[in-house]
């Protein structure tokens, strides 16, 4: 059979899975940001710093100075991962840019919905994790449906909290981990510069906690290259 018409039959046999999985996206979308938009504030742990912090790095496209509010809220920006906060400051920034009488309270809310879509980007890359990883079609289903109605990743999604962009930036370096040790030299070298990317983010601007995680993916991805240098990697040291 030729190598397009096999091409075809496969995506026909895949899109009963993906048409399910882009139902669990969408419900989960319409019930997090509808439960995001109901939320009473700080519910979410430490909401109040992730926008007080937000706030700060909406004033500029750097990273701000130190304010008083920020100090007395036993919080501090410098030398601390700022990534999360810049990026949604410029997402309320164009916002704002196209809804300029927008106010603080839906401009709060707006902000919520933005960390929903990261944890539904989230969800995403767990599916392709799974269809990675898992043989049977139906069961790659499976993972990001339990992730979704997880009560922690459901509640902490619906609100202002950089573990929503962590998780994501974690999930895609699994995924391009898994990438790495299946595919060819070509796919190889793409999928580590990408991980070079993801955990140059993950380990000095998001969040510092994870960084033995960063650890443990840059010993499997030097032990892939160690191993596989004569037939994948091709390297020749």
């Amino acid at each position: 059979m030729p190598k397009k018409s096999k091409q075809n039959n496969s995506k026909a046999r895949d899109f009963p899975q993906h048409f399910v999985f882009l139902i669990i996206i969408l419900l989960f979308l319409a019930t997090n940001i509808t439960f995001a938009f109901h939320l009473q504030r700080e519910i979410v742990p430490d909401e109040h710093a992730h926008i007080r912090l937000t706030e700060a790095f909406d004033t500029t496209l750097g990273i701000p100075g130190e304010t008083e509010e920020i100090l007395m809220g036993g919080n501090v920006i410098e030398g601390n991962p700022f990534l999360y906060y810049w990026i949604l400051a410029r997402f309320r920034n164009f916002v704002k840019w196209i809804f300029p009488s927008i106010t603080n309270e839906r401009l709060f809310l707006v902000s919520r919905a933005f960390n929903s879509f990261l944890s539904a980007g989230t969800l995403f890359v767990i599916y392709l994790l799974a269809r990675a990883v898992i043989k049977k079609p139906w069961l790659t289903l499976l993972p990001s449906f339990i992730m979704a109605n997880l009560q922690t990743f459901f509640m902490v999604s619906a609100g202002i909290n950089y573990d929503n962009l962590n998780n994501l930036l974690c999930a895609i370096a699994i995924y391009l981990i898994i990438k790495i040790v299946k595919q060819d030299q070509q796919a190889f070298w793409l999928n580590s510069f990408g991980l070079a990317i993801v955990l140059g983010g993950l380990a000095g601007l998001t969040k510092k906690n994870v960084t033995p995680a960063h650890c443990n993916y840059l010993f499997i991805w030097l032990f892939y290259v160690i191993k596989n240098k004569p037939a994948k990697v091709g390297l020749n040291f």
